[in-house]
């Protein structure tokens, strides 16, 4: 991983509370997501898991 994209990742993670974690997908969902989310969020909030969901992975 790039070393300043690497940074940004680990103070996501610092920021949100978020020490294991799948960092690539949460950290890509979160930066979309704050786009159109103008007020501070959980990213967690957003995050679906498991198989055979209709949800988006974030």
């Amino acid at each position: 991983m790039d070393i300043v994209v690497d940074s940004l990742v680990k103070k996501f993670q610092a920021d949100h509370d978020l020490l294991a974690l799948a960092e690539d997908e949460a950290f890509a969902g979160y930066c979309v997501l704050s786009s159109f989310h103008e007020e501070a969020f959980n990213p967690d909030t957003f995050r679906m898991g498991g198989g055979n969901d209709l949800g988006i992975d974030v």
